[in-house]
């Protein structure tokens, strides 16, 4: 009788908790870029290396994204232009991504399309 009690204890606290659960999605919110415009490496990208990322790779490891070398240091070693998708400098801090610094989502974006149009160096 005793088993019976906790047993059907048990059933209920995990049925309260399974149904008390609530669940908020992120969906961020991704700024509007247009591909016709090119995104520029210097005044769009660069910032978000130094905001993020010389902490680390502020010359001591690679890649030295100090603004005066982050193209050098990524171009071509580290961008993917026939898959951009792939390219490590996107990959690597992605949101859900395992590097100590991460992009946000905004961030990820604007990355991303930069290395679709080419990587410029401009």
């Amino acid at each position: 009788m005793k088993k019976h009690l906790i047993f059907t204890l048990m059933v209920v606290f995990t049925l309260g908790m399974l149904t008390s659960c609530q669940y908020d999605f992120y969906v961020p919110e991704l700024p509007d870029i247009d591909p016709e415009v090119d995104v520029s490496f210097s005044q769009e990208i660069t910032p978000i290396f130094s905001a993020k990322c010389l902490n680390c790779h502020g010359g001591n490891i690679p890649p030295d994204l100090r603004p005066e070398n982050a193209y050098a240091s990524i171009v071509p070693a580290r961008v993917n232009l026939d898959v951009p998708n792939d390219s490590k400098i996107y990959t690597k801090p992605l949101p859900d991504g395992s590097h100590a610094a991460k992009y946000s989502d905004a961030e990820a974006a604007l990355i991303l399309t930069w290395i679709e149009q080419g990587a410029k160096n401009n």
